[in-house]
This record gives C-alpha cells, structure tokens and sequence, in this order.
C-alpha cells in the first residue's frame, strides 16, 4: 500500500517536531492503523491501534476526549480479526462508553458502535444482547430523520441476523425484505449495502 510509507514519514515528522503526546500524532497512529486493516495485516495494526489508545487515555484525563472512541473501536476491530472475542467485546464497550459520554444517550453518533457491539455479540453467540444493542441503534435511527439512510438499513440487517441465529427465520426474512424495500427507496439497488441484504435473503 502506497500510503503506508506516507503516514509513516508523517508520523516521524510529529514526532520530531511537536512530540507524541496530542491528538495529531495519535490520529496518525490510527491512520497508519486503518491503512493496514484494509490489507488484512492486523498484526502490523494492533500494536499502533494500542499505542494511539495509549496516547489517547493520557489526553483524556486533560479532558481531550476527541480520538478516544476510536482507538478503542480500532483496537476492538483489530481483536476482533484476530479471533480475540473477549478482548474485542472489551473494546468495543469502552469505545460506546466513551461515545455515550462525549454525545449522550440519543446522538445518531451512537448508530455505529451500537451495531459494531451487536454484530461482535453475534459473532460470540449472545444473541440476547446483540438484540438489545441492535434495538438502540434501531430507535435512534428511527428518531433521527438525518440519519443516513444505509446505517438504518445495516441496522435491520444485524437485526435479521440474530433472528436467523435464534432460529426465526420467517421474522428474519420478513425483516430483509423491509430493509431491501428501504434501500431501494432509499439509495438504490446499486450499492454494496443492497447487495449484502440480497445475501442474507
């Protein structure tokens, strides 16, 4: 990946010229992270996942809060790849405390590690509790009316699978065709989204 050496070099140039201890050089740190989840390296992510968490949870007893749920989330999804289930659903909690702090209990900001937790519950059969994740983010999306339109839909889709692994197939399929319904009204037959509800059908 040719922005790997890029994120590097800046990484070195933060270092040298306002240090490692601020945002800037923990966002990088998580930047550098994601360039190497993209290729499937996780082992080369963790460790500067963990490092930016590191960094972060220092800032945060400054009060700087900025970068904190998502070095939580990146290390959530660097475990979770991993085949780390404790650690992942570890994680991942910290990053939705940490959301719930900065945003309260009814910000659309909380759509995404609603249904990152929900989606690594499933992956650890607690199907109870992933339903109750997958719920919230489903209230704030419906409550919402910016929220985009493809959360809402993924969120029906977490909702569906855990039907499927309690072994209500019928509500599941019933769920799917709502939400292929949505998308198409919403965004369209043409997208990754649409094609993923296709799959669960």
């Amino acid at each position: 990946n040719k922005s790997i050496p890029i994120y590097k070099q800046i990484l070195v140039s933060y270092e040298s010229i306002i240090g490692k201890e601020n945002v800037d050089y923990s966002c990088s740190l998580n930047n550098l992270c994601e360039t190497y989840t993209s290729i499937g390296d996780y082992n080369s992510a963790l460790p500067l996942a963990k490092e930016a968490l590191s960094i972060d949870l220092r800032l945060a007893q400054k009060g700087e809060y900025d970068r904190l749920d998502v070095s939580y989330n990146n290390v959530a999804y660097c475990y979770n790849h991993l085949g780390l289930n404790d650690s992942t659903l570890f994680y991942a909690k910290k990053s939705l405390d940490v959301t719930l702090q900065k945003f309260g209990d009814t910000s659309r900001e909380l759509i995404i590690p609603y249904n990152n937790l929900a989606y690594y519950l499933i992956a650890n059969h607690k199907f109870d509790e992933a339903r109750v994740y997958a719920n919230r983010s489903m209230n704030i999306c419906l409550t919402d009316s910016v929220s985009n339109s493809a959360l809402l839909i993924n969120t029906l889709g977490l909702m569906a699978e855990v039907s499927v692994c309690e072994g209500d197939v019928s509500r599941a399929i019933q769920i799917c065709e709502n939400a292929r319904n949505l998308c198409i009204e919403k965004i369209g037959c043409n997208n990754d989204t649409y094609i993923e509800l296709i799959k669960k059908l």
